[in-house]
């Protein structure tokens, strides 16, 4: 959207100096913890809203796994702990890796003030390049000072300008920095007096260089020396987020590959649940056949078993003469050792006839109910013998493959 403006261009102010370390030591101001973390939230808050409302900064960034103003809020908001302020913790994948997981409760009101490190250089970051797009495209005659900031909003572009201009001084307050600042040391110690009584612990210390090291942590001179906050509101908007997208590499990596594992996991649970529904089905199909309810109840009861751990075969022999027989090898399940016919074939020369039933799991014989009954008072071996024995008692043949134990062969007039 660009606007026709006439007359003068209009002159944009730069904003007020950054706060340096300098600055932060000549002052002795400070904040309570509370207000600067109400005057971080409200200004955090109103971005946010502009950036949603607005069109002239782009679309908002969605992804949570790169840096930006919105990511860095919702990681605060939903409970993710801030980032080691050691970057021996912070860049170590397998550290990262173990508190990938772990939350707090805490809303951000009450959030501790150092977790707002990194949210902070991202407002300034954020406010810097508002400002200087917004300047250019008024420099560059695209849009004039009284153009809304958006669709029906009675905030200007000049109006906007002004607040940012406020917003970005109330960022490089010495006052509010001197606050943040002492958090963020306080963190850093606190997190350096923790390494050195894991070191101690782990034994890559002993207890009384830790304890040397952990006393001098909190002498006047060596406090001070630790770091604070880095002044980076100098910097280019782009080589901040650059900073940030570095700091956060290691992160979001981590992040990635636990939200990818369990995406597959999800994945294959879905996968198996749609295979088991479709099994279901096929339960139903073949329990609604042609079946005794005898049938049906052994089927249902064994369905799963027997799929697993039969198999099937289909031989053909011919015999003297042009007659064709059909002879059909069952192998039925070790662990219950059914005979279960599948197919069955009849067939003459010149005039062949195919027939296909699946006749489900029977018992042949009052012999083969008997040795299923007995079978668990019996051996495996003893059972198949019993079995193969009571078969060829009732005119059935000995097993074409005796070396497969549960294997029965069919004369073609038992089919």
């Amino acid at each position: 959207m660009a606007d026709n403006m006439s007359g003068p261009t209009p002159t944009i102010l730069p904003l007020s100096p950054a706060i340096t370390q300098e600055m932060l030591e000549d002052s002795h101001q400070a904040y309570t913890i509370d207000e600067v973390r109400k005057a971080l939230l409200d200004i955090l808050s109103d971005l946010l809203g502009v950036d949603e409302a607005s069109t002239f900064f782009g679309p908002m960034a969605d992804d949570p796994l790169a840096v930006s103003l919105k990511s860095l809020y919702t990681r605060l908001a939903t409970g993710r702990l801030a980032l080691s302020p050691l970057p021996s913790q912070s860049r170590n994948p397998k550290w990262v890796k173990e508190n990938a997981k772990k939350k707090t409760g805490k809303a951000p009101t009450v959030r501790p003030l150092e977790d707002f490190e990194d949210l902070y250089y991202a407002m300034l970051a954020h406010i810097k390049d508002m400002y200087q797009l917004l300047g250019t495209r008024l420099s560059n005659g695209f849009n004039s000072p009284s153009t809304p900031i958006y669709p029906d909003s009675h905030i200007t572009f000049a109006d906007f300008l002004v607040w940012l201009g406020t917003q970005w001084s109330v960022l490089n307050d010495p006052a509010l920095v001197r606050t943040l600042d002492e958090a963020v040391r306080r963190s850093r110690v606190k997190h350096i007096h923790q390494e050195v009584l894991s070191r101690i612990h782990s034994g890559v210390l002993t207890k009384e260089e830790g304890d040397s090291i952990a006393g001098k942590l909190y002498l006047s001179g060596e406090y001070k020396a630790v770091q604070g906050i880095w002044y980076v509101a100098d910097w280019n908007p782009a080589m901040i987020s650059a900073w940030l997208g570095e700091k956060y590499h290691i992160v979001f990596c981590v992040e990635k590959e636990v939200r990818d594992k369990k995406r597959r996991s999800l994945i294959r649970r879905a996968s198996l649940e749609k295979m088991k529904k479709s099994n279901k089905l096929d339960m139903k199909a073949v329990a609604g056949a042609n079946l005794t309810t005898k049938d049906n109840a052994v089927l249902t009861k064994y369905h799963d078993e027997f799929r697993s751990s039969s198999k099937v075969r289909h031989r053909r022999r011919r015999s003297s003469g042009s007659q064709k027989h059909s002879v059909y090898t069952v192998a039925s399940s070790e662990q219950y050792g059914h005979v279960v016919p599948v197919q069955h074939h009849h067939g003459m020369a010149g005039n062949q006839h195919h027939e296909e039933s699946m006749v489900g799991v029977e018992y042949h014989t009052e012999g083969t109910r008997h040795a299923e009954q007995q079978h668990g008072d019996m051996s495996q071996s003893q059972y198949q013998n019993n079995t193969v024995k009571d078969q060829q008692h009732h005119g059935y043949v000995e097993a074409a493959e005796p070396s497969v134990p549960g294997y029965v062969q069919y004369p073609p007039n038992q089919l």
